[in-house]
């Protein structure tokens, strides 16, 4: 007779696809010159480097940003700061921005998720 204690299949863990979410409202300051926009972000571990960038445009504005990505697996909140004092055409307002944000890998080349969002702008 064959014993089977002690023998158990496990599964390995499922693969984290690398992704962004834009949430839907972006805060601005009272003056307008600092916009906020709030992403939640994950990816799995990885040895090469993952970056953030995101975009915003409202009017004639339209500014790069970097946001923090974090590879653990987890989702995690992160934020870009966009500042209307890099460019000419004003403070930002309040109204609706659109956003488009891409997590780059590094290690080759290019974006591995990425989405657009058109955000609620509130003070």
């Amino acid at each position: 007779m064959t014993s089977l204690l002690g023998s158990s299949a496990v599964a390995a863990p499922a693969s984290v696809q690398p992704e962004v979410s834009i949430r839907p409202v972006a805060t601005v300051t009272g003056d307008g010159a600092t916009l906020t926009v709030s992403m939640v972000v994950r990816c799995a571990p990885t040895e090469h480097m993952m970056e953030g960038f995101a975009n915003v445009e409202q009017g004639v504005i339209a500014l790069l940003s970097g946001f923090r990505v974090e590879c653990d697996g987890r989702r995690h909140l992160t934020q870009a700061t966009f500042s209307s004092s890099d460019v000419s055409g004003g403070p930002f307002l309040v109204g609706r921005a659109d956003v488009h944000a891409i997590i780059f890998d590094e290690a080759i080349g290019t974006s591995v998720a990425e989405t657009s969002r058109t955000v609620l702008v509130r003070r």
